[in-house]
């Protein structure tokens, strides 16, 4: 049952789940919008509320399978969840992208409730993970999957709503001071742990500290948004490598990912905003601005970020720092 559960705890795909009740349990299940007059059905549920049913036939274990009917009920919560963020990140866009005084108000608006969104997100983050490590008291493997899960859902919406904030409000100010890339490096791993974990990546550190004068959160979220995308584009259990060296003039950070890579023809237009490759299949998770407001930061900095790759065979970004 644990490696069944373990299986539909990793897809979002409700049909999908549903075949590996069939292939696993030998269960056919479907849902419905009102509860069947004669078959046993499992309330689908958010909180208190019903909003459906999924009948289970030939179910034995009815805990086991309450459970799951309590997993997708949770999926397709956030499922409706993400379609609703993506119609908001449409209207924000399209907001941004018009320069007339009614649509700049429009875009201040989101860049306040954006940063609103931020503490309580934060807390949530903070919270699941403190949970995670048993600070709250014992937790079992189940419950470890299920934290995750918050964790990395709330990461991936942080990022969003930081590349909304960032690129949407005009702060152009440095806060400068001097920090050790070995030590940035250990805190924006932390950061982006959970969402490794989750697709059980290896992120292969090659460090030569130097220091930096530089805006440090700025320069933490060009390595947060990098990281981000390699990850997403990385397939299960492969790695990922970040490298810190000097060079003759330069000082040199790289992220190098070993996924789908970027076709040769989108590589000139990848860092303009709203702008995603052709082969992203995760379109809905992105706000298309992160490697926007990268180059943006970069460019404040006075730094050159480049980037190769070939389809299918990953892609490396370099940021040149003079």
């Amino acid at each position: 049952m644990l490696t069944t559960l373990s299986k539909i705890i990793n897809t979002d795909d409700i049909n999908e789940i549903f075949a590996i009740l069939k292939e696993d349990c030998g269960v056919q299940a479907e849902i419905f919008e009102t509860k069947p007059a004669q078959e046993p059905a499992f309330p689908l549920k958010i909180q208190d509320v019903t909003f459906g049913y999924i009948v289970l036939k030939n179910a034995q274990n009815n805990d086991f399978f309450k459970l799951v009917s309590e997993i997708i009920a949770d999926k397709i919560k956030n499922r409706e969840f993400k379609t609703i963020m993506s119609g908001q990140i449409a209207a924000l866009q399209e907001g941004i992208l018009s320069h007339d005084s009614r649509n700049k108000a429009k875009s201040n608006f989101f860049a306040s409730v954006t940063h609103e969104l931020r503490t309580p997100l934060n807390a949530i983050i903070g919270y699941s993970e403190l949970l995670s490590q048993g600070v709250g008291g014992d937790i079992s493997e189940k419950q470890k999957d299920f934290l995750l899960e918050i964790q990395t859902s709330g990461l991936n919406l942080l990022n969003m709503i930081n590349d909304i904030l960032d690129y949407s409000k005009d702060n152009y100010t440095l806060n400068l001071s001097e920090f050790e890339v070995e030590q940035l490096f250990f805190e924006v791993n932390n950061i982006v742990s959970p969402l490794l974990k989750k697709k059980n990546l290896q992120l292969i550190q090659n460090i030569e500290n130097f220091t930096l004068k530089a805006d440090y959160r700025k320069v933490a979220q060009i390595l947060i948004n990098l990281l981000s995308n390699a990850i997403k584009f990385s397939p299960y259990s492969d790695k990922i490598e970040i490298t810190s060296r000097i060079s003759d003039i330069n000082k040199i950070i790289e992220v190098r990912d070993y996924g789908i890579g970027i076709p040769k023809k989108s590589q000139k237009r990848i860092f303009k905003e709203f702008t995603q490759a052709p082969n992203n299949k995760n379109k809905e998770n992105s706000t298309g601005l992160g490697l926007a407001v990268t180059k943006k930061f970069c460019d404040m900095h006075g730094w050159k970020i480049e980037v190769e790759s070939e389809e299918n065979k990953g892609a490396l970004f370099r940021i040149i720092i003079s």
